[in-house]
């Protein structure tokens, strides 16, 4: 039996690492913005919320109600609306950084609903962001 509940926690293991993914910059482009998401179990989630420190922001994906969603498509501008980095997100965490400091734009679409939030980023304190979704 305890056989089997370290198997199960192995697995569990395996898939929240899988599900953490990164979206890296191209190769030598400094103005290209980077993140990485996760956050899929507690381990993980205090990980993140640990790690914003060294990052220009952590991005939250939720309902009104707190329960975390991921399956997000993210997409990160800069002020004159140049895109500096797109993917999804498979976990509700992101942590972000962006080349320099100054005003950008994310939006971010979750269930066929589209939001979008200009912020100031690259300062010595790390910005918190969520984005709240109704559920359907």
């Amino acid at each position: 039996m305890m056989k089997q509940y370290l198997i199960l926690a192995v697995l569990c293991q395996a898939a929240a690492l899988a599900c953490a993914q990164s979206a890296p910059a191209a190769r030598g482009d400094a103005s290209a913005a980077k993140f990485v998401c996760g956050g899929v179990g507690q381990d993980e989630q205090e990980k993140f919320k640990h790690d914003a420190a060294s990052h220009n922001a952590l991005v939250t994906f939720a309902t009104p109600g707190g329960a975390y969603v991921a399956g997000v498509d993210v997409k990160v501008s800069d002020s004159g609306g140049k895109l500096l980095t797109q993917g999804r997100c498979e976990g509700p965490l992101m942590l972000l950084d962006v080349p320099g400091s100054g005003r950008f734009r994310i939006d971010a679409a979750y269930g066929g609903q589209q939001q979008g939030k200009d912020v100031q980023l690259g300062g010595s304190t790390p910005a918190r962001i969520s984005f709240v979704w109704n559920a359907r």
